[in-house]
């Protein structure tokens, strides 16, 4: 049987889909990079400084980073839907503070136990430097500096 001309193509056509497969699985050329926030706008106006952007609806995250600070400030708390609104009285942030905004995070699906009641741990990366175009793409991440503010 196992001489016989279709079992011989039977077997290796199978062993061929099986590596496509493994090649799909792993290389993934359709799969989705998550939501990105497109389209950031930073404008200033009487005393306050809001952006907005398009994208990223789950929500997302806010940083302001300031040349010479070690730490970015999050800001995520006053994100309402797509815009971020930040009164200069709260003194969240100077002329040269730039901001960075970033989908949320994707939950860990192998982090949770199954059938506990523990959270699910967030994978959280790094907030990119705002000139780190690389990072800022591969998170789906924006970045607008208040000096570029109309």
């Amino acid at each position: 049987m196992w001489k016989h001309p279709a079992f011989i193509v039977s077997v290796a056509l199978t062993l061929v889909a099986m590596a496509a497969m493994v090649v799909l699985l792993v290389f993934n050329p359709w799969g989705s990079q998550g939501p990105a926030v497109e389209g950031l706008r930073i404008s200033s106006d009487s005393g306050a400084v809001s952006l907005e952007w398009a994208g990223a609806v789950e929500g997302a995250e806010v940083y302001a980073i300031d040349p010479g600070s070690d730490e970015p400030v999050d800001l995520s708390q006053l994100v309402r839907g797509q815009a971020v609104w930040i009164p200069a009285a709260s003194g969240l942030y100077t002329d040269r503070t730039c901001f960075v905004v970033r989908p949320l995070t994707v939950p860990d699906a192998e982090a949770s136990v199954p059938g506990g009641a523990e959270e699910q741990e967030a994978v959280v990366a790094p907030v990119p430097r705002v000139d780190d175009h690389a990072a800022l793409a591969s998170q789906g991440a924006a970045a607008a500096c208040v000096s570029d503010a109309a």
